[in-house]
């Protein structure tokens, strides 16, 4: 009975090294082949992440509208350390029209425009798809939106030096927002007020509740100008003007347009009845920021103006009366409303 139990337990502890040993043999096996395997998948995946990319601008609004297939380059895939992987894919391309997405029946200028398309993809599937940084390719929307631009300027006011230093955060109102002819380029305009009177680090130290207007362009989501009261450059820190003389409204390129049909149709004698309305065209290249050109059509009328976007431009102003004797001038517009001919 004795060596019956005594033989059991040696073949229960031989079967169990044997086991062990055998496990260790499989693992060791097993192990190599699937760290290749790993490997090679990592790879498969990066390229398979290209080829989704690629058949995602294939058949994106954007690329079909106009695309050149000859121009698509992958310029570069690149891998971000986590779990799972993202592929980020950087595209090259070009249309032959300007804008992005569907633009049928847009006016669109006949340009060959390069894009680059950046694509974020993780497990096989498109996570974002950003053309030129401007673009949402999947929600076919501007990345620069209007609400965007407020909220925008809303931080820019929270942090300036004039409502940082006294600002009452409940008195923050939205007044006015609305876009500007520059591309991505709203004009925010809150109310708040001040515990004390004054502007950036010049305040006075007599407590008066203060109550403040601040006009915020915002374009391509950055703050490029902040005027507080049409007095105080909020980022330059310093009064608009000598003095404290509020700021004059601008002369617009409407009222530019209108000053130059008038003083065509006196100098050349015309009777022709001005249009009230007008078809309008926007000429601007794509990419070049701080200038506009915009055209005006009606009936024989076509009146080209182009000027920088500063507060104040100087209107470079074409008009065509295109009749049986078609007649041309070129001439400028400031803004006291004097024109200046130019050959």
């Amino acid at each position: 009975m004795g060596l019956n139990l005594f033989m059991s337990i040696v073949n229960v502890v031989y079967m169990r090294r044997y086991a062990t040993f055998a496990a260790l043999i499989l693992i060791a096996l097993i192990f190599p082949a699937s760290i290749y395997a790993w490997q090679n998948s990592q790879i498969v995946s990066s390229e398979k992440s290209s080829i989704i990319a690629l058949n995602f601008l294939k058949n994106a609004p954007t690329f079909m509208f106009d695309g050149i297939e000859d121009s698509i380059k992958i310029i570069k895939v690149s891998e971000l350390e986590k779990y799972p992987t993202l592929y980020i894919v950087q595209i090259g391309f070009s249309c032959r029209h300007s804008g992005y997405g569907d633009r049928t029946g847009q006016n669109l200028l006949q340009v060959i425009s390069p894009h680059l398309l950046i694509v974020h993809i993780e497990n096989n599937r498109v996570l974002k798809a950003e053309i030129d940084g401007k673009w949402n390719e999947i929600s076919q929307t501007p990345l620069y939106t209007q609400q965007g631009a407020e909220e925008t300027a809303l931080i820019f006011l929270f942090e300036c030096t004039t409502f940082k230093f006294d600002g009452i955060t409940t008195s923050i109102k939205l007044l006015k927002s609305a876009p500007l002819r520059m591309l991505y380029t709203w004009e925010v305009t809150y109310e708040f007020q001040c515990e004390h009177p004054g502007y950036g680090r010049y305040k006075l130290l007599t407590q008066k509740i203060t109550t403040h207007t601040i006009r915020v362009v915002v374009t391509e989501g950055k703050v490029i100008q902040a005027i507080v009261d049409n007095v105080w450059d909020e980022i330059n820190q310093k009064y608009v003007l000598d003095d404290t003389k509020p700021i004059r409204e601008p002369l617009t390129i409407e009222t530019a347009r209108d000053i130059a049909l008038k003083y065509f149709v006196t100098k050349f004698k015309i009777s022709y009845v001005l249009p009230q309305e007008w078809a309008i065209k926007n000429l601007t290249p794509d990419k070049i920021l701080g200038y506009q050109a915009i055209q005006y059509s009606s009936g024989p009328w076509r009146v080209t103006i182009k000027n920088s976007i500063v507060l104040y431009p100087t209107y470079d102003v074409t008009v065509d009366f295109m009749t049986v004797k078609g007649i041309f001038l070129h001439l400028t517009v400031d803004q006291k409303g004097n024109v200046t001919e130019k050959k």
